[in-house]
């Protein structure tokens, strides 16, 4: 047996639907009111965070997970095989994010200064020996070998950006002579990658280069010259004035982040925007 909604009386019925909207209506002005004050009932203490002068409690929890994963072989092997399932830059911007993090807390805290700094050498030594073992390929995208690089031998300025980092922030923390030498060799092959295209864009894949890495690069030679006393103040300099002139996107004037190092013969299609030589991403 079933019940009919509707009553046939109009005043009934009206006065159901009005019912129904001013519900309705109260959850709506309920809603504005309510969620803009959500946040304030969950604002974490900032103090957590970050901090002037001290080490941040939330940073020392996170560092400890790493301190930890980095003891075992069999921890870092499941760490980077997750990490790697996704994207194997992935495997490698996490070591540098953890040895730029870690020299930042040795300046800060002394007393775990040789923890931290044990911790940076496995790091780099393991990231090393997987550089040596398998090419820069190891640390890059399947795609890196649909083509061939236009720079022989092959070299991902991604790969020497990024453990360039490390090397500059372990020497930051303490000079020795093996990291020293290795710091200015890396330095150099990158200066002379990045030389080799008419834009001063080395790749990270074939005849693709992203800012994200040149820019990286540039900041361990600016840290190499602190630590070895080199000077590439004149190559920074020139630098600068190339991607002034030809790499920046000339509709919106931001620089690119995504460019070819050298031209091609049948150039980039669709979404590009071609700048005498280089190619810029359209959505830079």
């Amino acid at each position: 047996m079933t019940t009919n909604v509707m009553t046939g009386d109009p005043r009934t019925d009206l006065g159901k639907w009005s019912g129904f909207w001013l519900g309705v209506a109260s959850l709506v002005i309920a809603a504005v009111i309510w969620l803009p004050l959500v946040h304030f009932f969950f604002q974490p203490d900032p103090g957590q965070y970050r901090s002037a002068t001290e080490i941040p409690v939330r940073g020392i929890k996170l560092a400890q997970r790493h301190l930890s994963n980095w003891q075992t072989a069999d921890q870092r092997k499941a760490d980077a095989t997750l990490l790697r399932a996704s994207n194997p830059e992935w495997d490698l911007m996490s070591r540098g994010y953890v040895v730029l993090s870690l020299a930042n807390m040795s300046l800060r805290d002394s007393a775990k200064r040789e923890t931290y700094l044990g911790c940076i050498d496995r790091i780099i030594d393991d990231t090393l020996a997987a550089e040596r073992a398998n090419g820069h390929f190891h640390f890059l995208l399947p795609y890196a070998r649909a083509r061939s690089f236009e720079v022989t031998p092959v070299r991902s300025f991604h790969v020497d950006s990024q453990i360039g980092l490390m090397l500059a922030a372990r020497c930051m923390l303490q000079k020795d002579d093996d990291e020293l030498q290795m710091l200015r060799e890396r330095v150099e092959i990158m200066q002379s990658r990045m030389e080799a295209s008419p834009v001063l864009a080395a790749e990270s894949y074939p005849n693709e280069c992203w800012m994200f890495d040149i820019v990286n690069g540039l900041a361990v030679m600016r840290m190499c010259d602190v630590v070895t006393g080199t000077d590439h103040s004149a190559f920074r300099d020139k630098w600068l004035a190339v991607a002034r002139a030809k790499l920046v996107d000339p509709q919106n004037r931001n620089a690119c982040i995504e460019l070819q190092c050298f031209r091609s013969a049948q150039g980039w299609t669709g979404g590009l925007v071609d700048l005498d030589g280089c190619s810029c991403a359209s959505a830079c």
